[in-house]
């Protein structure tokens, strides 16, 4: 028996921006019209994690889906979910380690399969996205030969997001930028719920360099 960790996307929204989606978590709430027209608010990055101990990452997937199916998920309607990842200390199966059914192939579900999905990158420097609800963005950003371009992109996400997390210009939807040069940290705050995400730039390891 190992530990393992899995991961699920989960894709839904809320009738309204205040309900509770239960013990799920996501970076924010976006408002949305469904195809009625009605104003809902979608889950950016919606994802769920389990911890299980099993024989092996099917074994885990299929535990983790009882505990998930348990779970409670507030006023949340849900439209979707799947297989994100089942990692151990060492290993890491995505979604597309799935079989036609649905389940983690047979391939793939021996311990034996090392993994050789974790991220490479480029440059020396990249930027790592992550949000005070738990996760990570999953898009990669990398390629910065120094501290100071890395930063210098890394201000300019944060902006972007500051401007596409209120587009429609509501007057309570603020938010404050916290930006830390020295550290290569930057901290968007949305007063309005007091969750943050955060940009931070990150040196790359030899062994995590692309070859």
């Amino acid at each position: 028996m190992r530990e393992y960790e899995v991961v699920f996307n989960v894709y839904g929204y809320t009738q309204l921006w205040y309900h509770s989606v239960g013990s799920v978590s996501y970076s924010r709430k976006i408002e949305h019209k469904d195809g009625d027209g009605n104003i809902v608010y979608m889950l950016e990055n919606g994802h769920i994690s389990f911890t299980v101990e099993a024989n092996s990452p099917e074994a885990a997937y299929k535990k983790a889906i009882i505990l998930w199916m348990k779970t409670d998920t507030g006023l949340l309607t849900i439209d979707d979910w799947n297989l994100r990842c089942v990692c151990d200390d060492e290993n890491r199966w995505t979604k597309n380690d799935l079989d036609e059914n649905g389940n983690v192939a047979l391939a793939v579900a021996c311990e034996y399969v090392r993994d050789s999905s974790k991220p490479k990158y480029k440059g020396n420097y990249r930027i790592e996205v992550a949000f005070s609800r738990g996760g990570k963005d999953d898009a990669v950003y990398d390629g910065f030969s120094t501290k100071q371009e890395a930063f210098k992109e890394a201000c300019t996400l944060a902006c972007k997001e500051a401007y596409t997390q209120n587009e429609e210009a509501a007057q309570e939807r603020t938010c404050m930028v916290y930006f830390d040069a020295a550290n290569g940290i930057i901290r968007l705050h949305y007063t309005y719920d007091g969750t943050f995400c955060q940009y931070e730039v990150i040196p790359v390891n030899e062994e995590e360099k692309e070859i």
